[in-house]
């Protein structure tokens, strides 16, 4: 609008054959060049664009319209905060935003804290936006949230506790007792079980309370234990335990003569009832072949002589020999 009043008064002072005259034209070149400049340097602002993390302050974020020589303020998002002293007001000029100097960097929450009897790792960090996450020592249970975050005025939630593991009474087993008694177990405490009587206890006779507030391993069982007689066919008993046998008595055996063992010689009664390792066999030895061979020898026969005193023959005698053994045939010949 300026430029063009100002082009109206100067038609108004100056006639047509004054225009004409070309020592005015450097004057007309100039005051449009001032009129460009004046339209240029009105041209509104676009929507402006901040930097990471940061937007318009609320009484900016609103507007629709930006003229020139406006300005508006950028703020850190939540949770970060200006890394240097840089302001985040901008200003429109000539259509275009001056430069945005203003940089937001997270807000740190530094270290949660320290938790007894556990620790705290942070995985990613202390900073807004990140996690600390807390962990017992073994023996201890946590007692509140196991994760934390840090939010735009610090750790959100208050610190967990780590409490000591306690485990109630150790499961009762039929025909046993334990010891100690008490009304609670603390982590790591020792239960001892026995059987009562003669029954033999099957499996571990110590439980130990775990982390997790109950007695391990699984309770034992009371059970009576008493093997049959140690029947072998052609054995005798040696050694070890007589009748009645009970756990872990042992016995040693051996076969009769003539007879060869197969198994193990020493055997125990085992929690089942049962003889471990199982009994041995014996069977009947297989006599060996001889690889001697039979000779035989044969002896001439002896003339006839009578016998002094009884007026009768001697006998002839023949003999042979077969593997090793001697074999004599005798004849008489009787007058």
């Amino acid at each position: 609008m300026k430029i063009l009043h100002v082009m109206l008064l100067f038609h108004k002072r100056f006639s047509h054959s004054h225009l004409a005259d070309m020592s005015y034209t450097p004057f007309l070149l100039l005051l449009c060049s001032l009129g460009t400049a004046i339209i240029v340097q009105a041209q509104d602002c676009s929507y402006p664009v901040g930097g990471e993390n940061m937007g318009l302050s609320d009484k900016d974020i609103n507007s629709k319209t930006f003229p020139d020589g406006s300005t508006v303020t950028f703020i850190c998002n939540l949770g970060h905060r200006p890394q240097t002293e840089h302001s985040g007001r901008i200003v429109c000029t000539a259509g275009s935003w001056s430069p945005v100097q203003l940089i937001c960097e997270k807000k740190p929450c530094g270290i949660a804290g320290n938790v007894e009897n556990g620790y705290i790792d942070y995985p990613t960090g202390t900073s807004f936006g990140d996690k600390a996450v807390i962990t017992c020592n073994p023996g201890y249970i946590l007692v509140g949230k196991k994760t934390l975050t840090c939010g735009d005025q610090g750790w959100l939630d208050r610190l967990p506790e780590c409490e000591i593991v306690f485990c109630d009474e150790p499961p009762n087993v039929p025909n046993a007792q334990y010891d100690p008694i008490k009304d609670s177990y603390e982590y790591e405490e020792v239960v001892q079980y026995s059987c009562n009587g003669d029954l033999v206890m099957d499996g571990s006779s110590s439980l130990t309370c775990e982390d997790d507030g109950t007695f391990k391993p699984n309770p034992p069982v009371c059970v009576s234990v008493q093997c049959d007689e140690h029947k072998v066919e052609f054995a005798e008993w040696v050694g070890g335990a007589r009748f009645p046998y009970k756990y872990r008595d042992t016995v040693v055996l051996k076969c009769l003569p003539g007879y060869v063992m197969t198994g193990s010689p020493t055997i125990s009664c085992g929690i089942n009832s049962e003889w471990t390792p199982k009994r041995p066999v014996c069977t009947r030895r297989v006599p060996t072949q001889s690889t001697t061979k039979a000779t035989t020898t044969t002896t001439t026969d002896t003339p006839v002589t009578k016998g002094p005193g009884n007026g009768g023959n001697l006998p002839a005698v023949l003999g042979a020999v077969f593997g090793g053994t001697v074999f004599l045939l005798v004849q008489y010949n009787w007058m």
